[in-house]
């Protein structure tokens, strides 16, 4: 009889139990939105309260103010001007026929030539300025209808005399003459002194004005003077005269 080898069972492995713990309740989401909405009811409440406060102030501080008589303010009559007016003791000339009126110094000649439209004004002193001669002409030009045309007629004409190999300057220039604005030129004859014939230096200053369709030609003729700057400093006496000019129509 064969002996068979006794086998010793494998044991079976023991298991152990694992305890899962169970997950803890979270906070309710609801108390969150109640502690937020808490807290800005309070802070709506503080911010409306500060706000009352700051009005009581205003108010007070506003009947305060208005309890105060005002202090009334000083007038001061205007200072009157010292400026002598250069020209309130000039004689007034009134031209009927062309509308307008101008006051020149005493010292003036008036030479109407026969005719009203073509007016020679001739002023000279040697002791007040102008220390030379100034002649005024009012005229009404013949060869042009328009200031405009006037004075590119007479811009052509000197520039003529330019190329002919005249050492005359000139210059556009521009005023204003009974609130309107005039245009013009500033010229220069420097004068000549060749073969015995003598013609004296002088600066000119013309301007051109419509009044009514009337084209009135101003001419302010300064003789005398060696040099332009010279001339050129009894450019303040023009503008005084023609400051006074006024047309009546």
């Amino acid at each position: 009889m064969e002996n068979k080898a006794i086998q010793n069972p494998t044991p079976e492995p023991i298991l152990t139990p694992v305890q899962v713990s169970e997950p803890k309740d979270k906070f309710p989401v609801i108390y969150l939105v109640l502690s937020l909405f808490i807290l800005l009811l309070l802070a709506s409440t503080g911010f409306l309260y500060y706000q009352n406060i700051q009005l009581k102030n205003m108010l007070a501080s506003y009947q305060t103010q208005s309890t105060v008589s005002p202090t009334p303010a000083i007038y001061q009559s205007p200072i009157p001007s010292t400026t002598a007016d250069p020209t309130a003791n000039w004689k007034t000339y009134t031209n009927k026929d062309l509308d307008y009126t101008i006051k020149l110094p005493s010292q003036f000649f008036i030479d109407e030539r026969g005719c009203p439209n073509n007016l020679h004004f001739t002023f000279s002193s040697t002791t007040t300025p102008p220390a030379g001669l100034l002649d005024i002409y009012i005229n009404v030009p013949a060869q042009c209808s328009s200031e405009n045309q006037c004075l590119t007629n007479l811009m052509t004409s000197y520039r003529g005399a330019q190329s002919a190999g005249s050492k005359a300057l000139f210059n556009q220039i521009s005023t204003t003459i009974a609130g309107k604005m005039a245009n013009g030129i500033e010229y220069w004859d420097p004068g000549i002194n060749e073969g015995g014939t003598v013609i004296p230096s002088n600066l000119t200053y013309e301007y051109f004005i419509n009044n009514n369709g009337k084209v009135l030609d101003f001419q302010f003729v300064i003789n005398k003077y060696q040099n332009i700057d010279e001339a050129k400093t009894q450019k303040v006496f023009v503008d005084q005269i023609l400051s006074t000019f006024k047309f009546t129509n």
